[in-house]
């Protein structure tokens, strides 16, 4: 592997979309609504999970929630900017190493929609075992993208 190569390997994954919706309701979906849209195949028991609830505050948790009375801690809030930003640390899907960090922007687009960046970054020599794991994310952002569309 060239040392580009290498260096390509811990860049972030990056996800741009542009949504109908303003920055504030595109944050609240992601923020509020992330049991609605995400996968549960992306959880720790598909069968059992209800939803992800994030502490809306920095220093708060981002937890994984099932019927069964189980959570998952999945990291840290980093930054909270209502209709603007939000970050958080993440050690989902990963086994040891550094958590990751995932930054989500929020800024306004075309004709009052928004523009939404996703960087799931921090990939390191620690962590970097789990990157291909989440090959997927596409997949994944799109069920969110498809709630916002009515879809």
């Amino acid at each position: 592997m060239t040392r580009e190569e290498a260096a390509a390997d811990l860049g972030p994954i990056v996800e741009h979309y542009e949504l109908e919706a303003d920055p504030r309701t595109a944050f609240t979906a992601y923020v509020e609504r992330i049991g609605e849209w995400w996968d549960p195949r992306y959880t720790t028991n598909r069968n059992t999970f209800e939803t992800i609830v994030f502490e809306q505050h920095v220093g708060g948790a981002v937890t994984e929630v099932h019927s069964t009375g189980v959570t998952h801690d999945w990291g840290t809030v980093t930054a909270w900017e209502p209709g603007r930003r939000v970050a958080y640390t993440s050690r989902l899907g990963q086994h040891g190493g550094d958590a990751t960090i995932i930054t989500v922007r929020f800024q306004p687009g075309r004709g009052g929609g928004t523009t939404v960046r996703f960087e799931h970054g921090g990939w390191n020599a620690t962590n970097l075992h789990d990157r291909a794991k989440f090959a997927e994310w596409r997949a994944i952002l799109d069920r969110y993208a498809s709630l916002l569309r009515g879809r």
